[in-house]
């Protein structure tokens, strides 16, 4: 199984990078240990740029991690 270099990606990698991998077609939908999805963490670090990207991508903004939150949720914190 291919890598999905997504996991963690809006906390180390710029926009232009996140544009790269989404062409390269990694799954915008995987969830880590926590239930989080690469949406969770651009919304945790506040990386609305690459959030767009990755909604664009066909992310889902509804998903609940293991703590119940939604991307949404978090970017409205």
């Amino acid at each position: 199984m291919r890598a999905n270099h997504l996991d963690r990606s809006p906390k180390v990698l710029c926009e232009a990078q996140i544009a790269a991998l989404l062409d390269a077609r990694v799954d915008v939908s995987r969830v880590d240990p926590m239930g989080r999805t690469p949406l969770h963490w651009a919304a945790i670090r506040q990386e609305m740029g690459v959030a767009q990207l990755l909604l664009e991508a066909g992310a889902s903004a509804g998903v609940r991690d293991a703590f119940g939150n939604t991307p949404a949720s978090i970017a409205h914190v």
